[in-house]
């Protein structure tokens, strides 16, 4: 039974190994594929790469092209590279700013972007006690709506931008709580969104976990559009209005600092 087991997992990772070279296959100079050609290449029966393509532009890694029966990258491959991308450089710029400031203040400093319905952070320098750290950590994917990273990855997309995402989040109907205190509602989403808007940056007070809180604020890039979020956890019982303003003035400089160094505008440091 065990070697059974074995024997099927080998396959799916063959199967697995087979789908990225048959990705690679494609360049700019032969952005397109026929069925039996890319049987040819990788030594594989007609039947079984026919198989494998149509699962794969089921997947939305390949689509039709423009003969009939062929096949080019999908829409999955670009959106995929783009996030590659998007990860790759923002965190380059931005790591150095973070660890300068979690080194100066003492504060845990985290780095997140937008991929669908969530924040993801992917960067993180911890501060001198690291008491976050059970909540952030490179890789977590966070609620939009719940925390601060999310709010700050709404609040400051562009009007048509957002009322997209918001209608998209409305679709489920009430938003899921995490805690008594989560925004649970459109509504009321919208309402702290504008609020954040006119503040400069996101307060998260116990949405996500009943004991921690939070100040994000955004990222622009060279054409002015919101590219990440750079957050500093609290616990809220001491996130009051001195505190708030303290963390405010860290991350808002922060957040300028990077903007500045991937070519998007100055935004206020307080």
């Amino acid at each position: 039974m065990r070697l059974g087991s074995e024997e099927s997992v080998g396959e799916e990772v063959q199967s697995v190994a087979r789908c990225l070279r048959v990705l690679k296959s494609f360049t700019p100079e032969r952005p397109e594929f026929g069925v039996s050609e890319l049987a040819r290449l990788h030594g594989v029966h007609v039947s079984s790469m026919s198989r494998l393509l149509a699962t794969m532009a089921a997947q939305g890694f390949l689509r039709p092209g423009l003969a009939e029966g062929s096949y080019r990258l999908g829409l999955a491959v670009i959106e995929l590279g783009t996030f590659a991308r998007v990860t790759l450089d923002v965190r380059a710029v931005a790591a150095p700013t973070l660890w300068e400031l979690a080194s100066r203040t003492g504060e845990t400093v985290s780095l997140a972007i937008r991929s669908g319905s969530e924040a993801v952070v992917i960067e993180r320098a911890p501060g001198s006690t690291d008491a976050f750290g059970y909540t952030i950590w490179v890789g977590r994917r966070l609620p939009l709506h719940a925390s601060g990273h999310g709010k700050a990855l709404i609040a400051f997309l562009a009007p048509e931008e957002q009322e997209a995402q918001l209608a998209t989040m409305g679709k489920r109907g009430t938003l899921e709580k995490y805690t008594p205190r989560t925004i649970s509602t459109v509504a009321e989403l919208k309402k702290d969104l504008e609020e954040a808007r006119m503040r400069g940056y996101v307060v998260s007070r116990a949405e996500l976990d009943r004991y921690g809180g939070g100040v994000a604020a955004p990222v622009f890039d060279h054409e002015g559009m919101l590219r990440a979020s750079i957050a500093i956890p609290e616990f809220d019982h001491l996130l009051d209005a001195r505190r708030e303003r303290v963390l405010a003035d860290h991350v808002l400089g922060a957040a300028a600092r990077i903007s500045e160094q991937i070519g998007g505008p100055m935004r206020s440091r307080r």
